[in-house]
């Protein structure tokens, strides 16, 4: 901070002695020494200009790193939700496949048992077990293909 403040004052004093000069002066010297003032001027402009120039780009630097800072934290949220999402999805598939598998045991265990005491025809038998696996792949089949497009999709 003190050697901005320096440099500045230093301007001024340069701007002042310009601007003093060229009262005082009518004459020959008075493009020498404007020379040399506007040569010093550039010189601390020069100089000041490199430490902006680093201050700058320390500024951008920490803004970029806070944005990126920023949308990281942000995805990782989005990713958080959609593994929880998931999570439930899977626990509700799994609760009802195993009621749906429960259900079509107690099934064929009791048209099983209606044939075996000859209620029911042996092919009425086959057909609901043809049935209830044909049913039971389609619906594996379905839970492994949706579940393969949400991971292709993320």
């Amino acid at each position: 901070m003190t050697k901005s403040k320096e440099t500045d004052d230093s301007q001024i004093h340069t701007d002042t002695t310009c601007t003093n000069s060229a009262n005082d002066d009518d004459g020959e010297g008075e493009d020498s020494s404007d020379l040399t003032d506007t040569l010093d001027l550039i010189n601390n402009i020069l100089k000041n200009l490199d430490k902006v120039i680093a201050v700058a780009g320390d500024k951008l630097v920490a803004y970029k790193k806070q944005e990126a800072d920023g949308q990281r934290e942000i995805r990782k949220q989005e990713l958080e939700s959609q593994k929880s999402y998931l999570d439930q999805i899977s626990k509700r598939d799994l609760r009802s496949l195993s009621g749906l598998i429960i259900f079509l045991i107690g099934l064929i265990a009791f048209m099983s048992w209606l044939t075996w005491v000859d209620k029911v025809s042996g092919d009425a038998l086959l057909f609901l077990v043809g049935t209830v696996v044909g049913s039971l792949i389609m619906f594996i089949e379905k839970i492994t293909n949706s579940k393969r497009n949400s991971t292709l999709a993320s």
